[in-house]
Parts: C-alpha cells; structure tokens; sequence
C-alpha cells in the first residue's frame, strides 16, 4: 500500500540575494517523496543562459533548516544583499546609473553627418 506523503508548507522557505549582477537564490522545500531539499541556483543577470542550479537532500527538516541558515550567512559574508522578490525580472540594484539618451538639442537630424 502506498503512503501518503505530508507536505509541510508552512515550513517551506526562499530568499533571493543579488550582488552586482549575479544572483542567488536558496529554496528549502519538500520533494514529492516529502524529503526536504535545498535548492541553490545562481548566475548572472546579464549574461545567456540561466545560471546553474543544484540540489541537496536532507533526511529531515532540522539537518535542511541548519544548513540553510548555515547558506545564508556565507552569502551575506560574501557581499551579496537581500532581494525582496517582488519583481522577478529587475536584479539589478536602484542605483544603478544607466547612460541617458543624448537631448534634443544635441540629436543629428535625419541627413545630417557627423565627424566626431
């Protein structure tokens, strides 16, 4: 007879850190056997592909939530600062200086050439 797997969600945890453009997120959750697992994907905002990701499975919850608190605390020493989530795409930080647009005044008009 098969067992009923229990989920526990009210345990499972995420946080996302960023440092400059590179990214890292943490996931503490359960698999679909109900074995806890961290999931630690990392990569750059600002380059092709993704990132990479990888997976570590615990026998139980408090060995999970240790060695999540334990990942945690080695990101913030390695300079990396808490991102709140809200926006999934936005990783890069706000005060960040983006070039701006030359104005009107200094704008080619169509036809014109310039040397410089």
């Amino acid at each position: 007879m098969l067992e009923q797997t229990i989920y526990r969600l009210d345990l499972w945890q995420e946080c996302k850190w960023q440092r400059h453009t590179r990214f890292y997120t943490l996931r503490l959750c359960q698999n679909v056997f109900g074995e806890w697992v961290i999931t630690k994907t990392w990569g750059s905002a600002v380059k092709k592909g993704f990132g990479k990701s990888q997976d570590l499975d615990f026998s139980d919850y408090q060995a999970a939530l240790d060695n999540y608190q334990k990942l945690q605390q080695r990101r913030e020493k390695r300079g990396y600062t808490r991102f709140d989530g809200k926006s999934r795409y936005c990783l890069i930080p706000a005060q960040t200086i983006f070039p701006q647009p030359p104005s009107r005044e200094n704008r080619l008009s169509p036809g014109q050439l310039s040397l410089f």
